[in-house]
């Protein structure tokens, strides 16, 4: 039977099976290896105890180079200091031509303060540089050096940090605007990013904010100006915006007009606890009033609580003052947002009442959506 269907339909049926079938049906037929194969194979994960059997494994199968699109590198001391490895490293990244998205993870940041700027790592940022086109994560760095993460911006569509810092702000040490048109349209700066946030804001590299569509920002006391800055200088084109507090404790919110905004987040979880309720009532009106200037085309609105709240806790962030007033304004709208809400399971009976009756003209036209959030098992776990 699988002899006479189209391979285009095979393909179809291929990429709806799990791993554990792939890896069966790649050994079963010549026509399914293929197809296979290049799912099995998309990503790569290089670390200090495999790099030689990868290596290994890319000179003798060379096709299978080319299934692979997306890396992922974890730095380890023990990476950093084998000689041998590093040159395997380089030698396996050499094969590897159609990757376009790139993961580096420094796991701990404090053994890499010498190592980033010291020349034995040269070769992974220049392959980094030139296959980020789509996507670059960088988790656990520190620092990198400022012409690094400059070039680290222009390479990439989307850039992911977390947990990264750079070398000092020296005038000196700060590269000039970038000859090439800006090509990032996705940002995401998480926690352990102050120097990151203030580069962003306050220096010549915050050209590569002009044509920034999706933006996901940790918000603090300490980085607060400089996310409103960032938010400031992507106005003109953003489309999404996603705001994580962290007990931010300030006295007012303003948000510049967001003409092109479609969509908006905020996420709360334990470090919300303390001013997230304060925060929340702040930044909604600076968000929708009046709404023909500071945000026409918004469609939808996300408020989500990803944390094991009390039911007492909850009830401190959302106020009823909070719920009738966004109501209020909602309505006011001219698009009338949907707003979507995720509540913690021990919670989500109790608030889906109380949102429901303190935003009743919202409720009436069927704009709300409530559902339950649960701690996901690997917290658990851990």
């Amino acid at each position: 039977m699988m002899v006479n269907l189209p391979q285009e339909l095979l393909e179809t049926i291929i990429y709806e099976l799990d791993y554990a079938a792939l890896k069966c049906c790649s050994l079963a037929a010549s026509r399914l290896r293929q197809p296979c194969q290049r799912l099995l194979l998309h990503k790569l994960h290089l670390f200090y105890d495999n790099i030689p059997a990868i290596s290994l494994l890319l000179r003798e199968s060379p096709h299978i180079s080319h299934y692979v699109h997306s890396l992922h590198v974890s730095l380890s001391r023990m990476l950093y200091k084998s000689t041998d490895t590093l040159h395997i490293l380089q030698l396996a990244l050499s094969q590897l031509d159609g990757i376009d998205q790139c993961t580096i993870d420094g796991w701990h940041p404090t053994w890499l303060t010498k190592e980033m700027g010291s020349g034995a790592l040269d070769p992974l940022w220049a392959f980094v540089k030139t296959h980020s086109s789509k996507e670059l994560h960088l988790r656990a760095l520190a620092p990198v050096p400022m012409q690094l993460f400059s070039d680290f911006l222009g390479a990439t569509q989307s850039i992911h940090l977390d947990g990264v810092s750079i070398t000092r702000l020296e005038q000196q040490d700060i590269p000039p605007e970038p000859i090439r048109k800006p090509v990032i349209r996705r940002i995401y700066l998480g926690r352990g990013c102050l120097p990151v946030f203030e580069t962003l804001a306050l220096t010549p590299l915050s050209i590569h904010l002009s044509f920034v569509q999706h933006l996901t920002l940790f918000v603090s006391g300490a980085n607060y100006s400089n996310c409103m800055e960032i938010i400031m200088r992507c106005k003109g084109t953003l489309q999404f915006l996603h705001l994580h507090p962290l007990n931010i404790h300030i006295d007012s919110v303003s948000l510049p007009a967001l003409p092109a905004l479609r969509q908006v987040e905020f996420a709360f979880d334990n470090s919300s606890r303390v001013d997230g309720g304060h925060w929340l009532a702040l930044v909604l009106p600076s968000l929708l009033s009046p709404p023909s200037e500071q945000s026409p085309s918004l469609k939808e609105i996300g408020i989500f609580f990803e944390w094991s709240f009390k039911p007492s806790e909850l009830d401190a962030i959302l106020q009823r003052e909070t719920l009738v007033a966004m109501d209020s304004m909602l309505s006011e709208h001219p698009s009338r947002p949907s707003i979507s809400w995720a509540i913690p399971e021990n919670c989500v009976s109790e608030f889906e009442v109380k949102i429901g009756s303190h935003m009743p003209l919202s409720n009436g036209r069927g704009s709300l959506l409530i559902r339950s959030w649960s701690e996901p098992e690997s917290a658990t776990k851990s």
